[in-house]
């Protein structure tokens, strides 16, 4: 499983592809922006009722037209991007996407509550415990011991919260951590691609970009040179 990050609040930094196992998609979005657009689309009032533990069921051939949809938008911006000034090209990509997704909302969602589970607080006391010290390597018995807890103990608690494995998960936070570093780094600054994946607990250089690529479809010097792209598209 991977997951992808798309934030309206933030600069748009598009690879050239999807990754071809992409399940997971984090749409970012400013709520009361977002409901003021819903209500031209009859839906403000669906999204209304989506706050703290609640959450919406979309119909699976509702969200499969969603991620088509999406990944048309991407393509089209990575196409699109030379040329156009930065602050008007980001805000009709917010509005593409944001308008993709509420297109997929209709009758058919189910609101249901979100339970908090004795597993998912202990897979979240993990994600809070690695990240409080970025730069030591990720070890899992280490944290274990931390926690007072065994490693298939910590298996099962992110297996039923995550479906997936603590390595899995905290790698992927971690990478997740460097990208967004690559990409806030000053042009011409001192700081290296190799000092941010130190940063993050990456100290073998070769496994990093390998990790990096298999992750984001791209190695971190094409993030990075992605980054300069736009900045001068904007400047």
């Amino acid at each position: 499983m991977t997951a992808s990050s798309f934030s309206p609040a933030a600069k748009y930094f598009l690879t050239s592809s999807l990754p071809p196992d992409l399940d997971v998609l984090c749409l970012v979005m400013n709520r009361a922006w977002l409901l003021d657009l819903a209500s031209s689309l009859r839906t403000r009032e669906m999204l209304q009722q989506v706050e703290g533990t609640n959450a919406l069921t979309i119909p699976s051939e509702n969200v499969a037209l969603l991620f088509a949809h999406l990944k048309q938008i991407w393509q089209s911006a990575n196409r699109e991007s030379e040329g156009r000034n930065g602050f008007d090209f980001e805000q009709d990509i917010e509005l593409r996407v944001a308008e993709a997704f509420l297109s997929a909302l209709d009758e058919r969602c189910t609101l249901h509550g979100l339970q908090v589970t004795p597993h998912k607080l202990i897979a979240d006391a993990a994600r809070g415990q690695i990240m409080q010290d970025t730069s030591e390597p990720l070890d899992i018995e280490k944290l274990c011991r931390q926690m007072s807890i065994s490693r298939r103990h910590l298996q099962n608690c992110f297996q039923s919260t995550f479906g997936q494995s603590p390595m899995q998960i905290l790698r992927a936070m971690r990478l997740n951590g460097a990208r967004k570093d690559i990409l806030s780094v000053i042009p011409d600054a001192r700081t290296s691609i190799g000092d941010i994946a130190a940063r993050w607990g990456f100290w073998h250089w070769s496994r990093f970009t390998q990790e990096y690529k298999l992750f984001f479809g791209e190695l971190p010097s094409e993030t990075m040179a992605c980054r300069q792209r736009h900045k001068n598209a904007i400047n």
